[in-house]
């Protein structure tokens, strides 16, 4: 006789042995006799947890072609999984159309990273979500399919019949062989009754189906709105009074690829958005200027407080008509600006025009054709600035005099005999306001010795609790700067003799260290100047 798993075994005879009873009950998993509601409020969660941006791009560029990671817990896994754990999850999820409405398409993931199976899985999603809005995040980069197994193709013959569910919808695909969409005759995005938020990238270097046409005459629900792509704006009379933000061809999410060189909307594509969009609030746009609208009728944006403007390379003809396209514009509302390329001379009439009161401001100076200089003329409209960056741009003295804030310390030290260039702004203080000043990769262009001295002049007349200052300004920041004499196309042509930036810099440093008595922290490394006070 012997013994096996509990019994008694006698030749081929087993002897069963009753197990005794047990006094507790066998565990059972709080998830099991969890009611539906709540099962249903856990799984919604746990596919929330790593939803990330919705929508990349709005200040979230990076995400693009970012996969999402292959977890039990991630918004592509959980209708699948939590519906193979046991009957009772799998009647839930099966039957819970809002947990199939999300939709994540990325190459890497499993579910639907070989076209096969995108094909049959987004079925079962569309089918499953019933009529449920959809959310939508597809980035589809793989072209190494034969023609008729394109991703984007598959992709879009399974969900753009379903357009009139689209919610949060997010599209972003390198493939140049854009397909024609199956349900229409040509390429057109419109019939978008549900849509809050709208994400597209595609590219423009292959021509066969572009442009591709976006029709919002029926998003009056629409809020967010991104494009990089050859895209063209249907003209429509429907106001999109729910509009808070717009992103068009801002900095591509792939630098690295080509074809996106033209993806920038024309001048006629941003008019007509913005006379159907009063409620913007912020507004991103970098553009080409051909095709300009018409109609030269004021385009009033009352709530627009952030504008970031960049004009694309195009010679003289595209800065004129981007400046007859700033002309237009109204913004009472405006608070932070940030502007690209030759634009700064269109500028200073939106200021005028819109009376705003500006609190920060970003000037780029950097173009194809190199660097172009600040204008001074407007810093006069911005009484209530707080922030001041400048990047690769020319800077001129008249601009550093402009800077140069009156009053006590001003009228004893700064004659008009020693500064010419502040004849005449005694009583006109520019940006008196501000409180942090960048100067990144600047070039200050001028007799270097005088440039020195009205930079040290603009300093000291302006860090708080100086002696003789009336300035509010806390943090000042010059960065790999570079002084230069007047008339030279590049720093190869700069003389020997000049004097170094380290010891221009020095000059500067100097003055302050003599006048500014009360700043507590200054740090100088290479030709890089950073003085910061934190007196308050």
């Amino acid at each position: 006789m012997s013994t096996l798993f509990g019994h008694t075994w006698d030749d081929e005879t087993c002897y069963l042995h009753t197990l005794p009873p047990e006094s507790d009950p066998p565990f059972q998993s709080p998830a099991q006799i969890l009611s539906p509601d709540i099962l249903l409020q856990i799984f919604e969660w746990a596919q929330s947890a790593d939803a990330g941006p919705d929508h990349p791009g709005f200040s979230e560029s990076e995400y693009f072609g970012t996969p999402t990671e292959r977890t039990i817990f991630s918004r592509v896994a959980v209708p699948w999984n939590v519906s193979q754990v046991c009957r009772a999850w799998r009647v839930v999820a099966v039957e819970s159309a809002k947990l199939w409405s999300i939709i994540v398409v990325h190459d890497g993931t499993s579910a639907f990273g070989k076209p096969s199976k995108m094909r049959d899985n987004l079925k079962w999603y569309l089918e499953r979500s019933r009529r449920a809005p959809l959310t939508i995040s597809a980035k589809i980069f793989d072209r190494n399919t034969p023609k008729d197994m394109f991703p984007l193709r598959i992709f879009f013959q399974r969900v753009f019949s379903e357009r009139s569910r689209w919610k949060r919808v997010s599209i972003s695909s390198r493939d140049a062989y854009f397909p024609k969409f199956p349900s229409t005759s040509s390429n057109c995005f419109d019939n978008f009754p549900k849509l809050e938020e709208l994400a597209l990238v595609f590219p423009a270097g292959h021509r066969e189906n572009s442009p591709i046409s976006l029709n919002f005459s029926t998003c009056k629900k629409l809020q967010k709105l991104y494009l990089l792509g050859d895209f063209r704006i249907a003209q429509s009379d429907t106001a999109m009074e729910h509009l808070k933000q717009v992103e068009l061809g801002s900095e591509s999410p792939f630098p690295f690829l080509g074809h996106y060189m033209d993806s920038f909307p024309s001048l006629l594509d941003c008019e007509t958005l913005l006379r159907v969009a009063p409620s913007l609030t912020s507004l991103t746009i970098e553009i080409r200027g051909d095709d300009m609208d018409k109609d030269n009728s004021v385009i009033y944006l009352p709530y627009l407080e952030s504008f970031r403007f960049q004009i694309t390379s195009g010679g003289s003809e595209v800065v004129q008509r981007t400046h007859l396209f700033v002309d237009k514009l109204v913004t009472p509302a405006l608070k932070n600006l940030h502007i690209k390329g030759d634009i700064e001379p269109a500028i200073e009439g939106l200021l005028r025009r819109s009376n705003c009161s500006l609190l920060s401001l970003t000037i780029d100076g950097e173009t194809e054709e190199g660097r172009t200089a600040v204008v001074e003329g407007w810093l006069q409209y911005m009484k209530t600035l707080r922030t001041l960056k400048v990047e690769f741009a020319v800077i001129r003295s008249r601009v550093l005099a402009k800077l140069v804030l009156s009053g006590r310390g001003r009228d004893k030290r700064f004659r008009d005999a020693e500064y010419p260039e502040l004849k005449g702004l005694r009583e006109r203080d520019s940006c008196p306001a501000l409180e942090t000043m960048e100067l990144e990769s600047c070039r200050f262009e001028g007799d270097i010795e005088r440039m020195a001295k009205l930079t040290n002049a603009m300093i000291r007349s302006r860090i708080r609790n100086a002696d003789g200052s009336r300035g509010a300004m806390e943090s000042l920041e010059l960065r790999n700067c570079s002084f230069i004499p007047p008339g030279l196309d590049t720093d190869d042509d700069l003389p020997e003799e000049r004097p170094s930036d380290t010891e221009v810099l020095k000059l500067v440093r100097d003055g302050i260290d003599n006048e500014c008595t009360n700043a507590t922290t200054r740090r100088y490394h290479g030709i890089s100047l950073e003085v910061r006070n934190q007196v308050k």
